[in-house]
């Protein structure tokens, strides 16, 4: 009785925290790892990663989400995505035009303090949320990969944050 008391608790806790029903997307969320990211002296976000048990499978359904401490256009947001999957190797000039231009739909400016949740659903889609609403989706796996692959990929430009959001922080 005790630890399903708990259990609730956590989950509770965890939609709370995110803006919104996490497990309305991701059954049986609970928190994989948690970071921030920062420039300089200036922290830009804090990140926490949500998945099915708490074991990340880029498979399977799993929300990130991104808590800003700094002012952001969403033409800089979506700008920045498109720089960051052509840095990862990702070459297909119209695809990426065609992203950005979804992107822009999608995307709001953020202000410090402003959450945008991303969650890939279980048919590998991507959900957005901004402050516990829904803002817009871009369907595909490849979008999903690459745009999570951002925060997520062994290629990405913040190898200590993708180890914390993974777990792996204890990890060679």
């Amino acid at each position: 009785m005790i630890r399903a008391f708990t259990l609730f608790l956590l989950t509770f806790s965890f939609s709370v925290n995110a803006g919104v029903d996490i497990e309305k997307y991701v059954p049986n969320a609970q928190i994989v790892g948690e970071g921030q990211t920062s420039f300089y002296f200036w922290k830009l976000y804090d990140a926490s990663l949500f998945s099915p048990h708490g074991k990340w499978n880029p498979e399977s359904p799993f929300a990130l989400s991104l808590r800003y401490d700094i002012e952001a256009s969403a033409e800089e947001i979506s700008k920045t995505s498109i720089e960051e999957i052509r840095r990862a190797g990702f070459t297909d000039e119209i695809l990426l035009a065609t992203w950005y231009r979804q992107m822009l739909t999608v995307f709001r400016d953020v202000m410090p303090g402003d959450q945008i949740v991303g969650i890939r659903n279980t048919e590998g889609d991507s959900i957005f949320m901004m402050n516990g609403e829904y803002i817009g989706s871009i369907k595909g796996n490849l979008f999903s990969d690459r745009f999570f692959g951002i925060w997520l990929d062994k290629t990405t430009r913040k190898p200590d944050l993708r180890k914390k959001l993974l777990g792996l922080s204890h990890a060679n």
